[in-house]
């Protein structure tokens, strides 16, 4: 394998780019998806900025002090693992703001991680 096989491969995966070829997309379809993707991260961060800092301890240590199956505990170590997928919102923003400029598409990191069925979707 020579480096200029190798380097588009090794570019597609990196970037998580959607070799999916079921369905043919016009670079409209891509720009639109890639402009949805990126409204979809700004709504993930404005849900972090509006709500879930409120619902959250100003000092994270709080949560180190409680007992493991209290259930303050449970629900705080639920919303910070929500606070951390949300904040994969900044790369749907970066993301969908190249899709909608190359016209290139990219598959959705973390889709929909917290209604999965198993491990192995979980993810995927």
């Amino acid at each position: 394998l020579s480096f200029r096989q190798w380097l588009p491969v090794a570019i597609k995966l990196n970037t998580f780019q959607d070799e999916n070829t079921e369905t043919a997309h016009t670079d409209s379809d891509i720009r639109t998806a890639g402009f949805k993707k990126m409204m979809r991260g700004i709504a993930k961060i404005s849900f972090i900025k509006f709500i879930l800092i409120q619902l959250y301890p100003s000092d994270i240590s709080d949560l180190l002090s409680m007992p493991i199956f209290s259930l303050k505990g449970l629900f705080l170590t639920y919303i910070l693992a929500f606070r951390i997928y949300c904040m994969m919102g900044l790369s749907d923003v970066v993301m969908g703001i190249v899709q909608m400029a190359t016209a290139i598409r990219f598959k959705d990191i973390f889709d929909n991680p917290f209604i999965s069925i198993s491990p192995k979707d979980f993810w995927r």
